[in-house]
């Protein structure tokens, strides 16, 4: 890695977690942040779980120069799933700190995604767990034991400040990314903080609360016929699979597993 970029990387997260506020708070689907002079005006902190979302819409006689559009905010990296757990959001800000540090924000627009409105959630979650997930924080928790244990929150899955917001956000950009794609409005979409295929309608699994990727194949299937989803995490997207294996719209999926 070249020593000034890992010199970036090691000047510390927080000089980036308060300037991402700058970008324009603009609906998502429709202006981009401006272009910034450096990439040092676009710092943010960047959280990427383990999967990503990536979307990719193939137009007949596309231009050679593909336009992208690229969503971040920089508060979904700023929850802590808690001590000894796998699931670190904030490891992968990082991985945006290298998109800013390389440059590669300049083929891109970015746009800061909506927060998914819980009606949207709901849009597959039924809509008791969407209302739990609103409603629980670490200080309640223990006055829903039952209702934990129905809806899979606990080890796995645990209760941590602004879950639902880390929800609304990561969700939101998956849907935002579906509607540019389905207006034509780009031909690639990519949100890094979305991928979170475990989550069923009700109930959390496997470090995911909202199955951001169903929704964002529903929000496609309004304008398209068939989604061909390829799922490339070392485990199985169960949540995704779940979703559609009883439906009579047509689709695709298909999973790719690497084994060593």
């Amino acid at each position: 890695m070249p020593a000034q970029i890992l010199k970036r990387l090691q000047g510390g997260i927080s000089e980036f977690d308060n300037s991402h506020r700058t970008v324009r708070n603009a609906p998502a689907c429709l202006a981009p942040v401006s272009s910034p002079r450096s990439p040092y005006d676009l710092q943010g902190s960047l959280s990427i779980p383990l999967r990503r979302t990536f979307f990719k819409r193939r137009r007949p006689g596309m231009p050679s120069k593909e336009r992208i559009s690229y969503f971040y905010d920089g508060d979904v990296g700023n929850v802590y799933f808690g001590p000894n757990h796998p699931m670190k959001p904030h490891r992968l800000c990082m991985t945006h700190h290298l998109v800013l540090s390389y440059g590669l924000y300049k083929k891109m627009e970015i746009y800061r995604p909506h927060k998914a409105y819980p009606v949207e959630l709901a849009q597959f979650h039924s809509t008791d767990y969407v209302e739990f997930l609103h409603r629980i924080s670490p200080n309640t928790q223990n006055l829903f034991a039952d209702e934990l244990a129905r809806y899979n929150l606990g080890e796995d899955c645990p209760v941590f400040e602004n879950l639902f917001e880390f929800c609304q956000i990561y969700a939101g950009g998956t849907i935002d990314a579906a509607r540019r794609l389905n207006h034509q409005l780009c031909d690639i979409a990519i949100n890094w903080a979305g991928g979170l295929h475990h989550a069923k309608k009700s109930s959390a699994s496997g470090f995911c609360y909202i199955n951001d990727l169903v929704l964002g194949i529903l929000e496609l299937l309004k304008y398209h016929a068939r989604v061909l989803y390829i799922d490339i995490d070392v485990h199985h997207g169960d949540g995704v699979e779940e979703a559609f294996y009883f439906t009579d719209r047509q689709h695709v999926y298909l999973t790719c597993q690497f084994n060593s």
